[in-house]
């Protein structure tokens, strides 16, 4: 685990697989608001007080979860000025938010550094959502998993920014389930953002301009226009 103070309100904490208790924990389980995360949360706390003398008794914090890869999270703590935060709540979340994106597109573009600094993971950056046949740019990316609980964690991650049309579907006498996501309502950093979870817990589904309306005639629609934004909820 490697812990970094960015300021004098703000930490940075980078956990790989090998820093997890057990073999029980994963980097999924911590993606999300889970027993397991809110444990590890509490151990990295202690371990800031004793690195850094840094306290998060006096002001309440938002803590940013960025999965890097199947192997790495970083998390963003931040103390939050209460009186500050209640004159602008959205806007003050809505800055944290935007800088944990940012943070998360230079560790896809730069990798990560380990303890000694040494870059020791470089992701590949998200597609561009074309079709393979004619190169046009698509307003949608399609996502596949043969487990629902990996479209659910990967749902509780972006479920505080992510809020355009998106549907999930499932081919009859199969078990994969096919997630359509646009970003009708939200812009090209946190698309790429929704893309890059996605691609940590499911796999990018290899699709044409006509992909989407095969399966609206011969796929079972199971949540239409807001699926991830329900299955967050669960």
């Amino acid at each position: 685990m490697k812990i970094e103070r960015l300021n004098e309100n703000q930490l940075r904490f980078t956990v790989w697989t090998r820093d997890l208790p057990d073999e029980d924990f994963t980097i999924a389980d911590l993606a999300g608001q889970t027993e397991k995360a809110e444990e590890l949360i509490k151990y990295m706390m202690n371990k800031a007080r004793e690195e850094f003398g840094f306290s998060f008794d006096e002001k309440p914090i938002v803590v940013e979860a960025i999965p890097v890869n199947k192997d790495c999270i970083v998390f963003l703590v931040t103390k939050v000025d209460e009186e500050e935060e209640e004159q602008d709540k959205f806007k003050y979340i809505e800055k944290l938010k935007k800088q944990a994106m940012e943070m998360a597109k230079s560790f896809k573009e730069n990798g990560i550094k380990n303890e000694d600094d040494t870059v020791v993971d470089e992701v590949d950056k998200t597609p561009q959502p074309q079709d393979e046949k004619t190169g046009r740019l698509l307003p949608y990316m399609i996502y596949s998993s043969s487990d629902m609980e990996n479209f659910v964690t990967a749902a509780r991650v972006v479920k505080d920014f992510y809020d355009s049309d998106n549907t999930l579907y499932k081919k009859e006498n199969d078990i994969t389930y096919y997630l359509v996501v646009t970003h009708n309502r939200n812009s090209d950093d946190e698309f790429t953002y929704l893309c890059d979870t996605l691609k940590e817990f499911t796999e990018p589904y290899k699709f044409t301009y006509t992909t989407k309306y095969y399966f609206e005639e011969h796929y079972k629609k199971i949540l239409d226009g807001d699926a991830l934004q329900r299955l967050a909820e669960l």
